[in-house]
């Protein structure tokens, strides 16, 4: 896999273009594109031949964003536009979202996708706009409305975040993409961690001579899998995988354990609720999974309850 292209890296490559990548890549120091942030972009994985990061002029493919910054609640428009002499293929369903925090990129938008294939003739134009809309965060629901051209978002920080596509050339190999990413900084009201509004009750337990702070859903009755959602503090040693309030904002019961261990002060949760299935922002949250969180590490578990 070749280096991803750095928006460093093309400011000193000039307009020599990029050597295999399907496309001609040149800076253009009169292009009206909004100033962008000068940080490098996400690695969009191994199939990536080069990765076009925050360019300001493309010779072949054009992607801009509307603007470098917005408020929320507002949106931002990207515009894809082939000026190359080649067909560029795309899943427009396939776009990325991240955020930047503390020198480190993190997935915050599902990666589970339709697969269709659009093809964007030479002179053609495409475009995505994302909303963001914090509002009614407290109130729960589905926090996320992907679509192939206009996604809504909730539950977004302040903060650097990166959008972005990958494709290829109609005469290249499809396994040798080129990942289009632009960066935007986004300026929102606060917003704290809180349980999901789904939780009915709280209290404190004995459980083998540890207190836990147990919460039960409104939703256990009539739950085809009651689902226990356990997390323990643990020491700090073990290398956790850090996530970010974004990330867990969009799973209700890391949400609702981790506001409980913040907010109580409480070194073990159990959360009683039905059993949910799925990738929780692009990965499976697994039993014995060390999570760090806001400088603190936790194990996350699950099993069902004893009927």
């Amino acid at each position: 896999m070749r280096s991803p292209v750095s928006r460093r890296a093309l400011l000193a490559l000039g307009g020599t273009g990029i050597a295999g990548v399907g496309f001609g890549v040149a800076t253009n120091a009169d292009s009206d594109r909004p100033t962008a942030a000068r940080i490098d972009c996400p690695d969009y994985g191994d199939r990536i031949d080069a990765t076009v990061c925050n360019e300001a002029g493309r010779v072949g493919l054009l992607f801009e964003p509307s603007t470098a910054s917005m408020t929320a609640p507002g949106s931002i428009t990207f515009a894809l536009r082939n000026r190359s002499g080649r067909t560029f293929n795309t899943n427009q369903y396939g776009w990325r979202l991240h955020k930047y925090e503390d020198g480190t990129w993190f997935n915050v938008a599902r990666r589970t996708i339709p697969l269709p294939l659009h093809s964007l003739r030479v002179g053609g134009s495409m475009e995505w706009t994302l909303s963001i809309d914090n509002d009614g965060l407290e109130n729960g629901g589905r926090l996320d409305s992907p679509d192939r051209s206009h996604a809504r978002f909730r539950g977004l920080r302040d903060g650097i975040y990166a959008f972005g596509i990958d494709g290829w050339s109609a005469s290249d190999d499809a396994d040798a993409k080129t990942a289009l990413v632009e960066t935007f900084e986004l300026t929102a009201e606060p917003l704290s961690l809180e349980p999901a509004p789904t939780v009915s009750s709280v209290e404190w337990s004995e459980d083998d001579g540890s207190e836990t702070l147990v919460a039960r859903t409104d939703r256990l009755n009539g739950a085809e899998r009651a689902t226990a959602y356990e997390l323990v503090r643990v020491d700090g040693s073990r290398s956790g995988e850090r996530i970010i309030f974004e990330q867990v904002v969009r799973d209700e019961q890391l949400r609702t354990l981790l506001a409980l261990a913040e907010n109580r002060g409480a070194g073990r949760v159990r959360l009683e609720d039905r059993r949910e299935t799925g990738s929780r922002f692009g990965r499976t949250v697994d039993n014995g999974d060390i999570l760090e969180y806001d400088g603190i590490e936790y194990r996350f578990g699950s099993r069902d309850l004893e009927e």
